[in-house]
């Protein structure tokens, strides 16, 4: 096998570190036992997350629905749902999870996603939605984020929406 292997190709493992060398048995090991391409193994984790914001999302509408919403629970649901289909959409494009922290995330949202710059701004304003919700004490009243949480819902049902739409037409089969 090596013998089709040109010297540029096995370049890289002749200067690869150890972690790397360890990286690239890793990869055949996972392409071996499934029997899938490492892009299609990444496929399959871009659907498993965007199905994940998804079920975080159908959480968040639960809390918004019943019969005394929590309006908190809402923003922090919806924001999530919003955060892992944005963390699905990048690690789909860029082939990699690089971008996972919550400040970094909404700036590596590809630059070929429609409505790219209303995202951002939707997503970002998402996590200080949820921060204010989980980490202030004031507004006591869980009603004062009604308003908020709505607005924050209905983004997140947007994006979702336009996430999946996007990925579709990338390729992914979701």
């Amino acid at each position: 096998m090596a013998t089709r292997l040109k010297g540029a190709d096995l370049l890289h493992i002749s200067k690869g570190h150890r972690e790397t060398i360890n990286h690239f048995r890793l990869g055949v090991h996972l392409s071996s036992i499934s029997g899938l391409s490492i892009d299609e193994l990444v496929e399959v984790v871009c659907k498993d997350r965007f199905g994940y914001a998804r079920q975080t999302l159908a959480c968040a509408r639960w809390a918004l629905n019943a019969p005394k919403p929590q309006y908190r629970v809402v923003l922090a649901r919806a924001y999530y749902a919003m955060y892992h289909a944005g963390r699905a959409i990048v690690f789909y494009v860029e082939r990699g999870d690089d971008h996972e922290a919550h400040l970094e995330l909404p700036k590596h949202l590809p630059r070929d996603l429609p409505n790219r710059d209303q995202w951002e701004n939707q997503l970002k304003n998402a996590r200080l939605e949820r921060n204010r919700a989980d980490y202030d004490p004031y507004p006591k009243s869980d009603i004062a984020f009604r308003a908020s949480a709505q607005t924050t819902f209905q983004a997140a049902e947007n994006f979702l929406r336009a996430g999946k739409r996007y990925l579709v037409r990338k390729g992914c089969d979701l």
